[in-house]
């Protein structure tokens, strides 16, 4: 990525600060970091103040996911990329974190820097998401995350809690490819029992999809897995 991208680090414990810092200003980043909520919020109120944040979960005087929801619900910094990073690995705070707190990303501690590095660009070479007044927007495709409804080109679709998942994942974690196994990981393991599923609720979703020109965006990765794409596939 670009020397211009800025990257806002808010974790209370310095020595992540420090370790996050020499590993992100060699690989191009600017980087400023913060030990609480209170700095970070005065910091984000100039405009196009940083390009991502990096956003550790537990902090001092708020949580990491309450700030990203004072954030989300803030119209300057509603569309800010923000990953989340913590020691919480179970499925539900990674819902949380995903679905109430609307995250771009989450990844857990340790992690590796490399792969830290490689979310972070993935993140910065997404196209925007909307996230205003509880949905989420892409190209013709709308969720409303209060709801739990699918609109296309404003008109409201009928889809399952299954399709409904399964999409609202992809939107938000664009551009990368996810075996099987990933997205099993990732979503609700008591509704997607195996791979097989998966492969079977992919395809109702691209048959949804399909009528709007939307399904191009969602690929098969030969070998590997699916993909959503912000570019479409032709």
């Amino acid at each position: 990525m670009s020397t211009q991208n800025k990257i806002l680090i808010v974790d209370d414990e310095a020595a992540i600060r420090t370790m996050l810092r020499c590993a992100l200003e060699p690989a191009g980043f600017t980087v400023i970091d913060l030990a609480d909520c209170t700095q970070a919020w005065r910091l984000l109120q100039a405009k196009n103040a940083v390009d991502l944040l990096l956003l550790d979960w537990m902090l001092p005087d708020q949580s990491g996911i309450e700030f990203a929801k004072r954030l989300r619900a803030q119209l300057a910094t509603a569309d800010l990329p923000i990953i989340m990073l913590t020691a919480k690995a179970e499925e539900r705070n990674k819902l949380k974190g995903l679905e109430e707190a609307r995250v771009d990303d989450y990844i857990t501690k340790p992690f590796s820097i490399r792969e830290l590095i490689a979310r972070i660009n993935t993140v910065l070479r997404r196209g925007p998401v909307q996230n205003h007044e509880g949905r989420i927007q892409f190209a013709a495709l709308a969720l409303n995350l209060d709801h739990k409804t699918l609109l296309i080109n404003n008109q409201e679709i009928n889809i399952t809690p299954k399709l409904y998942a399964i999409l609202y994942f992809f939107l938000t974690h664009r551009d990368k490819v996810y075996t099987r196994q990933q997205l099993l990981d990732n979503l609700a393991a008591d509704s997607f029992y195996d791979e097989r599923t998966i492969d079977r609720q992919i395809k109702r979703l691209r048959d949804l999809l399909e009528p709007s020109g939307m399904a191009d965006y969602l690929i098969t990765v030969r070998g590997h897995g699916y993909q959503f794409t912000s570019k479409k596939q032709c």
